[in-house]
C-alpha cells in the first residue's frame, strides 16, 4: 500500500534462460484501472520505451477505469492475441486497499496475478487552491480549525491514497472533514484550481501545469525526506505531522496463468532498463521516481502494505461510501 522514501531496494538479475525469445511475447498490452491521460499512461509508455531499448516487449496502455480495478482486473485475465500478452498496473490502491475496503470486490490480487516488479513510487504533494494566504502546512491547519467553515479535500477515489491521508489529516487535527471523491487525480486538480475544494493530496503530474499557472500552490510533500527536483518544498514531518509521511508505489503483474520463466523474464528487462536508459531521468520530470525490484520482493511488498493497509482502515473507520 504505502511506502517509506527509503523503501524497497532495487536489485539487478540476469534474464530467466528457461525462456525463449521465441515464445516471449513482443507486446504487453496493460490494463489500467485509471483515466486517459492519468499519470500512469505518461509514466509506463516511459517505461515501454525503455524496456525496447534493452530487447524488451512494447507496452499498450489500454484504459479500463471504474469499479475498484475490476474492469481492468477482469480485461487482464482474458486471453490476448498472438504475440501478446494481457498485464494490469498493480498499484498500492487496488492491490492493498480495495481489497480490505470493497468485500465483493471480484479480484483476488494474491490469487489471480503474479507480481512481476515495482516500477516507480510517488511521494504525494499537499496542494491548496491560490485563493488560500497560508504558505505552510501547520497555518493552513490553524486558519481550518479557526474558520468554522466546512473543509472539503478531493480524493481520486473512495480508498485511494487522497481519501486515506485526508482521513489520517482529520484524526490529527480533530477537524471535521469532508471527502469528495473523483474519478482520478486529474479531475480533483482541476477543481482545486478553481476553489471548489480545500486540499489535495496526489502526484505532482496533475498539478504541474496549475502551479506555474499559479492556480494552485503546494504546501508540503509526504516524503521523509524533501525531493531534489521540489528542494522548496518542505515534508510533512518539517511541518508538524510526521503521521502523513507515505508514499505510494507503480508495478506491474501479469494473470496467474502466465510462466514463472516468463514473469522472471521480464522483471529482468525492467531492472536491466532502469541500469541501461533514462528512464529514472524521465519519471523525475515529472515527480515520480523510478524503481525495480524482483518478483519476491514485490510480493513481500504487497503482502506487507496490505497488512498495513487493513490497519489503517480500521483505525480511521474508513468505509466504501
Amino acid at each position: 500500500m504505502i511506502i517509506r522514501a527509503a523503501a524497497v531496494a532495487c536489485t539487478l538479475f540476469a534474464l530467466a534462460t528457461t525462456a525463449s525469445a521465441q515464445t516471449s511475447p513482443k507486446t504487453l498490452v496493460v490494463m489500467s484501472p485509471f483515466n486517459p491521460g492519468a499519470a500512469t499512461d505518461i509514466a509506463y509508455r516511459a517505461w515501454g520505451e525503455a524496456l525496447q531499448k534493452v530487447g524488451g516487449p512494447n507496452i499498450l496502455i489500454n484504459p479500463k477505469p471504474g469499479g475498484q480495478g475490476q474492469m481492468a482486473a477482469a480485461a487482464a485475465q482474458t486471453p490476448a492475441p498472438a504475440g501478446m500478452m494481457n498485464a494490469m498496473i498493480a498499484d498500492n490502491a487496488g492491490f492493498t486497499v480495495y481489497p480490505h475496503l470493497f468485500k465483493s470486490l471480484t479480484y483476488n490480487p494474491e490469487a489471480d496475478f503474479k507480481p512481476v516488479s515495482l516500477l516507480y513510487r510517488s511521494p504525494l504533494f499537499l496542494a491548496v487552491p491560490a485563493r488560500t494566504k497560508e504558505t505552510s502546512l501547520k497555518a493552513f491547519v490553524a486558519a481550518l480549525k479557526t474558520s468554522g467553515a466546512p473543509v472539503r479535500y478531493g480524493t481520486q477515489a473512495i480508498g485511494a491514497s487522497g481519501h486515506i491521508l485526508g482521513s489520517a489529516l482529520s484524526l490529527a487535527t480533530g477537524i471535521p472533514m469532508v471527502a469528495v471523491h473523483y474519478k482520478g487525480g486529474g479531475p480533483a486538480a482541476q477543481d482545486l484550481a478553481a476553489g471548489e475544494i480545500d486540499f489535495f493530496f496526489n502526484s505532482y503530474p496533475p498539478f504541474k501545469a496549475f502551479v506555474t499557472q499559479n492556480r494552485i500552490h503546494i504546501l508540503a510533500v509526504t516524503s521523509d525526506a524533501r525531493q531534489k527536483d521540489f528542494p522548496d518544498i518542505p515534508t510533512v514531518a518539517e511541518s508538524g505531522f510526521p503521521m502523513l509521511a507515505m508514499e505510494v508505489w507503480f508495478g506491474l503483474a501479469l494473470p496467474k496463468t502466465a510462466s514463472d520463466a516468463y514473469v522472471e523474464e521480464l522483471s529482468g528487462y525492467f531492472a536491466k532498463a532502469l541500469a541501461q536508459t533514462d528512464i529514472t531521468e524521465k519519471l523525475a520530470d515529472f515527480g515520480l521516481i523510478a524503481a525495480v525490484n524482483t518478483p519476491a520482493q514485490f510480493r513481500t511488498l504487497v503482502k506487507t502494505d496490505s497488512d498495513a493497509a487493513a490497519q489503517i482502515i480500521r483505525d480511521a473507520g474508513i468505509k466504501a461510501e
